[in-house]
């Protein structure tokens, strides 16, 4: 599965793409729209149950971009280019 950085309008548009960097997904994830958008505005819940805060460019408030549980996104399947 390839993955690329969390973008929060693509992950709104396509939630089913967001994957935690170490490749789980989440069992939910939610943008919390009335939250300081500077500080940690998305929740998820991963598969112990517990709940982790992320900024909103996907990075787990705990370690800030060096974390398996940092948010990316499932990289769409590109076709082929055609050959001339």
């Amino acid at each position: 599965m390839n993955t690329v950085k969390f973008n929060l309008k693509k992950a709104l548009a396509n939630p089913e793409l967001v994957v935690y960097r170490n490749k789980e997904k989440p069992k939910e994830w939610h943008w919390l729209k009335t939250a300081d958008q500077k500080s940690y505005c998305i929740v998820s819940i991963y598969t112990h149950g517990e709940m982790l805060t992320h900024t909103k460019r996907g990075f787990d408030c705990a370690y800030l971009g060096n974390s398996e549980y940092d948010l990316l996104l499932i990289s769409p399947k590109r076709k082929p280019a055609k050959k001339k």
